[in-house]
């Protein structure tokens, strides 16, 4: 028996993630010689497409045993990095190599939660919050936040009701961000919030 017929019918749907993992559903494609499922993934979309170079591929062996059974619609690749997005592709094989394959797609991994800043004292009417990126990659953007007022660090250090969303990089880095035209003798409480790429 000669089977040179593509599978047809499969498509690919990103569902929840996690900072370190990805998971999708499918619909099943219709193929009596069904073999296995492929996926693969990586931050190069020329690569992704073309099951090469710096791509990864995800599948039965090792991964995930349960893609060599065609009514598997599921998956969750896991060893992903926080806050990356990563284009994902999806191959559906039968047992002379015929397949079927739909358009990739782009997903962020969920960004790690900010860890507490660090606050110091500058003045009377000024303090230095410094931004615990907590593993994020250089590419995170993040917000400051004074808890009691609600409102948000500005580029310039003001306070303000709108969010600003700036990288590591541009709140200070290491040196930090100076927080400016505070009240004599107040306390205040910051919290930073890390962005999502999918936001």
């Amino acid at each position: 028996e000669v089977d040179n017929l593509d599978p047809s019918g499969v498509t690919l749907i990103p569902n929840t993630a996690t900072t370190t993992t990805q998971a999708f559903t499918w619909t099943a494609p219709t193929e009596s010689n069904f073999n296995h499922y492929e996926i693969w993934y990586g931050e190069n979309q020329s690569d992704v497409q073309n099951r090469t170079g710096t791509a990864t591929e995800w599948d039965d062996d090792p991964d995930d045993a349960a893609l060599a059974t065609r009514t598997t619609v599921s998956t969750t690749i896991t060893g992903l990095s926080a806050n990356v997005g990563y284009y994902y592709k999806i191959w559906a094989i039968d047992d002379f190599g015929n397949f079927e394959t739909v358009s990739d797609v782009q997903k962020y991994t969920a960004a790690a939660v900010a860890g507490a800043p660090t606050v110091t004292a500058t003045s009377s009417t000024a303090l230095n919050v410094v931004i615990d990126v907590n593993g994020n990659p250089a590419s995170t953007t993040f917000s400051i936040q004074d808890v009691d007022s609600s409102d948000y660090v500005q580029a310039d250090g003001t306070l303000g009701a709108a969010e600003v969303l700036q990288t590591y990089t541009n709140w200070g880095g290491a040196t930090g961000q100076a927080v400016t035209g505070l009240s004599v003798n107040t306390q205040y409480t910051f919290k930073v919030e890390a962005d999502n790429g999918d936001s």
